[in-house]
C-alpha cells in the first residue's frame, strides 16, 4: 500500500468514525444551537460525503432545521455543490477596504493567489497567520499573492485586528458574517476556508493546506514566467 493510500484510508476512518459520534450526539440532543453548529463547522472541515452529512441534519427538530442558519445548511447540504466552484473565474466583486472605502478586489496580474476567509473572533484562521506570513515572504515578490477577506460584522473589529496582526497583503472585509453574500457565494459554513487561484484566476483548489499551496506555487513558480 503507497503512502498516499495508507493516509486516505486513516482520514476516510477518522471521518466514519466522526461521523458516527456527532450522528449519535445530533440525536441525543435533537435541540442543542451548540451540537447544530458543531455540524456546521464538521460539514466544512471534513471529506465526509454529503449523503451522511444530510442524515445528520435531519437527527435535528424541525425548529433548527427551520431556523435561518438551518436554512442555509439545508441549502449547502441539498442545493449547493462547492465542486462546481473548481474552474470558474474568481470574481472580483467591491468589498470595504481598510479605509472604509468601497473598492474592486485587486489581483495581482500573472500570480497564483490564496483567498483568505477569515474573521477577527476565529482563532484558528489566525492560527494560520505565521505560515501565511512565511509563504507570501518567500514567494510574493515573484509568484504568489495573498487576498484576505474577513467576514466580520463590525467594521472596527476587523480593522483592529488588522492592525494587531499587521498582515501585508490586500485585504478587504464582506460585512454580514456569514450572511453575506460572498459567504453564500462560495458556499462557506466555517472558517478559515481558502479557494486557490491559478495565474489567470481561475479557482483550482477549495480550502487546500499549507503545504499543498506552498507546493503548488513552487512547482508553478517557473511555468509563470515562460
Amino acid at each position: 500500500m503507497s503512502g498516499t493510500s495508507f493516509f486516505s484510508e486513516k482520514i476516510n476512518f477518522i471521518d466514519s468514525s466522526l461521523a458516527q459520534y456527532i450522528f449519535t450526539i445530533a440525536n441525543q440532543t435533537p435541540s442543542s444551537y451548540y451540537v447544530f453548529n458543531f455540524v456546521k463547522s464538521y460539514f466544512n472541515l471534513t471529506k465526509t460525503t454529503k449523503q451522511i452529512s444530510k442524515k445528520i441534519f435531519y437527527s435535528f427538530s424541525s425548529k433548527l432545521q427551520n431556523s435561518e442558519e438551518g436554512k442555509y445548511l439545508h441549502y449547502l447540504l441539498f442545493d449547493f455543490n462547492q465542486a462546481d466552484l473548481i474552474g470558474k473565474k474568481f470574481e472580483k466583486v467591491i468589498l470595504n477596504n481598510p479605509k472604509n472605502v468601497r473598492e474592486k478586489i485587486k489581483l495581482e496580474e500573472g500570480k497564483i493567489t490564496l483567498i483568505d476567509f477569515w474573521a477577527s473572533w476565529c482563532m484558528p484562521c489566525i492560527a494560520t497567520f505565521p505560515e501565511l506570513k512565511r509563504l507570501f515572504s518567500l514567494h510574493s515578490k515573484d509568484s504568489f499573492n495573498i487576498v484576505s477577506i474577513s467576514l466580520d460584522s463590525k467594521f472596527n473589529s476587523w480593522k483592529n485586528s488588522l492592525q494587531k496582526y499587521a498582515l501585508p497583503w490586500k485585504n478587504y472585509l464582506s460585512l454580514g458574517g456569514f450572511e453575506s453574500l460572498q459567504a453564500k457565494k462560495y458556499g462557506i459554513a466555517s472558517i478559515p476556508f481558502t479557494l486557490l487561484l491559478d495565474k489567470n484566476g481561475v479557482i483550482i483548489k477549495i480550502s487546500p493546506s499549507i503545504s499543498e499551496v506552498e507546493k503548488y506555487v513552487k512547482d508553478n513558480a517557473l511555468k509563470l514566467h515562460e
